[in-house]
């Protein structure tokens, strides 16, 4: 392609593909990524959901649970909300103006009372950098008189949260180094390699004093008081995002076109599944804990740590789930306006409720519940649950 001419250059009415064409083909390409840079975290000065979110160049709060809203036409029975939003810093400006250079934020669960985020960037040659905001809730009720100041960190291939003050850091020379909030360095050293591999190419928050360990397809719990590797798992196609349930019982490896549910405590290989098309996003039902609802392009899903799946709805545009709870899903879209909508989640409940064995709840889901008769029956027989078949039987 160094050598053919470009002849045509033709763009996407609905979505921001580009296509070129030269003298041997064509290519199509995206200017940047469209996956929107967010994380969800609790406190911030006042009560209920923050959505934290980087956009426009600006690292801002939303309160997810004091929102109004407004009805949407895209998408049937979803409300697009406007939540009280605090603005707490100016974003790097990115070398390339039609690049963000965005990747990832990453905000701080161990602390109640304080705030602290890392924005994780990588720049076009693939080198990672981050920058570490902090402030105390008080501050951010009362409003920050002037907007945050980075504290820039070093040229790395990753950086998360390992406890309320200490920060973990990939250096680009295969070493963790544990930071305080001041970017200062306390502690350095190797870390463990799995066998056939030859370095540790990401980290990921892993809990209270861990962190998660990917190389290659295996994933590994490196434990920083004992200095040892209390759990490991093999992820079949690799892991792009991870996702923690609200107590940290259960993690979900999130790849391309696959996801993996492994127990918390120790990596133990809980259920796994491939899609056909991209996996895109998705969060564990906060009132439902082992239920794991995620999208693909097309679809929101679910599946639950005994194996079970199915799926929700359909989707005429991508979401990108922060937020399920209470029969809602919470979601971004690829514009960063953020969504509202009820769901019907009486399948998985009932599933739930039947894997548990509460069969008040099983018989209460059958009879008020939207689930069709024949899937219901067949499930039940499925599962040796003849008995309980027949209260679907009125006559």
């Amino acid at each position: 392609r160094e050598n053919d001419r470009f002849w045509i250059l033709a763009v996407h009415p609905t979505n921001s593909l580009i296509a070129a064409g030269h003298d041997s083909g064509m290519v199509v390409f995206k200017l940047d990524r469209e996956r929107p840079v967010f994380a969800l975290g609790s406190g911030s000065g006042h009560a209920g959901q923050s959505l934290y979110l980087a956009k426009d160049g600006y690292l801002t709060v939303q309160n997810i649970d004091q929102a109004s809203s407004r009805s949407q036409q895209q998408q049937p029975g979803s409300t697009e909300i406007t939540p009280p939003s605090t603005s707490l810093a100016t974003l790097r400006r990115p070398p390339n103006a039609m690049v963000s250079s965005l990747r990832s934020l990453i905000v701080n669960p161990f602390s109640s009372t304080d705030m602290n985020a890392i924005v994780m960037y990588v720049d076009q040659q693939g080198v990672g950098s981050y920058d570490l905001y902090s402030c105390t809730n008080a501050q951010l009720a009362q409003g920050l008189r002037d907007p945050l100041v980075a504290k820039e960190g070093t040229s790395c291939n990753g950086a998360c949260f390992v406890s309320r003050n200490r920060l973990a850091v990939l250096h680009r020379d295969n070493t963790l180094g544990l930071y305080n909030l001041n970017n200062e360095l306390v502690k350095k050293f190797e870390p463990p390699v799995p066998k056939n591999q030859s370095n540790v190419e990401a980290i990921y928050q892993g809990g209270n004093n861990k962190v998660l360990l990917r190389s290659g397809e295996v994933v590994q719990l490196f434990d920083f008081n004992a200095r040892s590797v209390v759990g490991e798992i093999t992820v079949a196609g690799g892991v792009r995002y991870v996702v923690w349930s609200k107590n940290m019982d259960y993690v979900a490896f999130l790849g391309k076109h696959n996801i993996t549910l492994a127990n918390g405590r120790n990596l133990e290989l809980l259920h796994s599944l491939h899609e056909n098309v991209r996996v895109k996003s998705g969060v564990w039902d906060e009132t439902q804990p082992g239920v794991f609802v995620f999208t693909t392009l097309s679809h929101i899903k679910y599946t639950i740590v005994n194996g079970d799946y199915g799926i929700i709805n359909s989707l005429s545009n991508v979401y990108y789930l922060c937020r399920v709870t209470k029969q809602t899903v919470v979601y971004l879209d690829r514009e960063n306006a953020i969504h509202k909508r009820p769901f019907n989640n009486a399948e998985y409940c009932f599933k739930m409720a039947l894997w548990q064995k509460r069969y008040d709840d099983v018989k209460r889901w059958i009879k008020q519940a939207r689930i069709c008769g024949n899937v219901g029956i067949g499930y039940l027989k499925s599962k040796g649950y003849p008995e309980v078949a027949l209260q679907f039987v009125d006559d």
